[in-house]
């Protein structure tokens, strides 16, 4: 029977290691100041002529919303920018504008518009000859074909953006490339290659006392040992990761440490140490108020008791993650647990139960796209309609 374990996710995709660089690092400011200044900058379009200074006052307004996760005010902003930049011919206006609309495209999961809008931007940047705005957009598209499942495209891009910018000496984009095509190399299983860039990263990162980034790449470092197996090492660069964290005082870094620290000692079997942990890391989460990561903690910890053959334990933390990502609405983590719980039910002989919930946590599963978790709870299935033919429990 297939059994659902804790894992440390390759893939940038959903933990957002691949960054848009040009488009989206920009400095955080307060809610109420940012939106201080978008009040400013509306009362000036309110009066301003339909020039190039109104579109650069346009591409800020759409980047502020964004800022303030108001993705559809921003793209708003960003389509009048644009439609504006091309009937006054004004090239460097129109970067900023389809730069942005591709973002909003990327965020819908519309990648080849995103691509295409990117592509366009490139164009006008290689005519103006600025070379940090090409390294920068390419660097861009690298991550979109990432995002796209394009990994020979995507390193391609970024390999050009890597020349570029080591020919500027921009150690920031050096740093924040090798962490993208470090994490392309992580989801392809290429632990060389992945960890050789990530150590270059730390090493930059390192240089000018970037902790926030020296914090990630520990992390991925870590990644790389635990996905070989190699778990000493993995612990040791967790293990300094958060003594980053707290140099830092994050508790989100410090309660992901301890989680990850957690997979560690529950892959080598120290079950006890995995429970520890995973308990530490929750009340963290608790104080935080991330309740996600309070129901995965919980969901880890199931897990640990379903692997010592404890199923009345488990099922009681499955049935509480359960609980609360049915309240925030997190189908993922609705998913999971409806797995587990009906692995469960299947052990007991419960079958009615289990297959109520292995086919609702199909159904979610196929909902979010998880094509790997589809395979498995449709694997387990089969497991019961077996079981169910011959009569056996065995």
């Amino acid at each position: 029977m297939k059994r659902h374990t804790h894992s440390l996710a390759k893939s940038g995709t959903c933990q957002s290691v691949i960054y848009l660089i040009a488009a989206l690092l920009f400095i955080s400011i307060p809610g109420q100041a940012q939106q201080a200044k978008i009040d400013s900058l509306l009362r000036v379009i309110e009066t301003a002529r339909p020039d190039a200074a109104k579109v650069d006052v346009l591409n800020s307004i759409s980047s502020e919303y964004y800022s303030l996760r108001m993705p559809r005010k921003s793209y708003a902003y960003a389509k009048d920018a644009l439609k504006l930049a091309e009937t006054l011919g004004y090239k460097k206006g129109m970067v900023p504008a389809l730069k942005w609309v591709g973002v909003m495209h990327r965020d819908q999961g519309s990648f080849t518009e995103a691509i295409a809008y990117f592509q366009k931007a490139l164009k006008i940047c290689e005519e103006f000859g600025d070379r940090l705005d090409i390294a920068r957009t390419l660097s861009d598209i690298g991550v979109l074909y990432a995002r796209q499942s394009s990994p020979t495209r995507a390193l391609e891009a970024l390999h050009r953006s890597m020349k570029i910018f080591e020919e500027l000496g921009k150690e920031g984009w050096i740093a924040r490339t090798h962490q993208n095509i470090g994490q392309i190399h992580l989801g392809q299983s290429n632990y060389p290659e992945a960890l050789k860039h990530y150590q270059q990263c730390l090493k930059i990162d390192r240089k000018h006392g970037r902790k926030y980034y020296i914090a990630l790449s520990l992390r991925e470092i870590g990644k790389i040992y635990w996905h070989q197996g190699f778990y000493p090492e993995a612990l040791e660069y967790f293990e300094k990761r958060l003594a980053v964290g707290k140099e830092m005082g994050n508790k989100h870094i410090i309660a992901r440490c301890i989680s990850d620290i957690a997979s560690v000692h529950t892959a080598q079997g120290s079950y006890s140490e995995g429970l520890k942990h995973y308990g530490e890391s929750m009340k963290i989460y608790e104080q935080i108020g991330n309740r996600k990561k309070v129901a995965l903690c919980l969901l880890n910890i199931g897990n640990i008791y379903q692997d010592q053959n404890s199923g009345t334990r488990a099922m009681e933390h499955y049935q509480k993650a359960l609980n609360i990502n049915e309240e925030i609405g997190e189908n993922r983590g609705i998913a999971g647990c409806l797995s587990r719980i009906g692995l469960i039910y299947l052990d007991r002989h419960e079958y009615t139960e289990a297959q109520e919930c292995l086919r609702k946590g199909l159904s979610t599963f196929e909902k979010v796209g998880d094509k790997r978790e589809m395979a498995l709870c449709l694997h387990n299935l089969g497991d019961l309609y077996v079981r169910q033919s011959h009569g056996t429990g065995k």
